[in-house]
């Protein structure tokens, strides 16, 4: 929204990215001295109004500054024209201490808990077993009533022939 809160939205392009990137020192190995095994990517949008013009080196994105989300640095599209974007990204490397084996364990443990899943289940269920009850008291009392009309035109058939004789 444009910063006063009034007319139409201002729309913004998110030009830069950036990414950190954690890793490991690899230690475990002779052959492999110095090397790393990546344990973490992280990419993050940011949309600025670069400093510069296209081909040129930019001011906005030195190592001393990184771009911040902040509204007042937004890049905002002009809908009279076309606009010239600078597309730009940084890389920062982050030297963690979580185990190789371990590097899935944010996404897993980070879940749902295991009560919420049961809770959902129950519901589910409860909801199924609802609404089979409720079929089957229409099914009944649609059954009854065409059953009771049915035994009436068996007994009526029945006193018009006289008794059935077998013998």
């Amino acid at each position: 929204p444009p910063a006063n809160g009034m007319g139409p939205p201002d729309m913004h392009v998110y030009n830069h990215l950036a990414f950190t990137i954690s890793y490991l020192k690899d230690s475990n190995s002779d052959e492999s001295k110095g090397s790393v095994r990546i344990t973490g990517f992280d990419a993050h949008p940011i949309s600025i109004q670069h400093e510069g013009h296209v081909g040129e080196s930019v001011t906005t994105c030195t190592g001393s500054s990184y771009p911040q989300n902040n509204p007042r640095t937004f890049m905002t599209l002009s809908d009279t024209g076309t606009s010239n974007i600078i597309y730009s990204y940084e890389i920062k490397w982050v030297e963690s201490d979580v185990a190789w084996s371990d590097r899935w364990d944010i996404y897993l443990l980070g879940s749902v808990s295991n009560d919420a899943i049961y809770l959902s289940m129950i519901n589910s269920l409860m909801m199924t077993l609802f609404l089979a009850a409720v079929v089957f008291v229409i099914m009944v009392r649609t059954l009854r009533k065409d059953l009771a009309i049915y035994n009436d035109l068996d007994l009526d058939l029945t006193e018009e022939d006289g008794p059935e004789e077998s013998g």
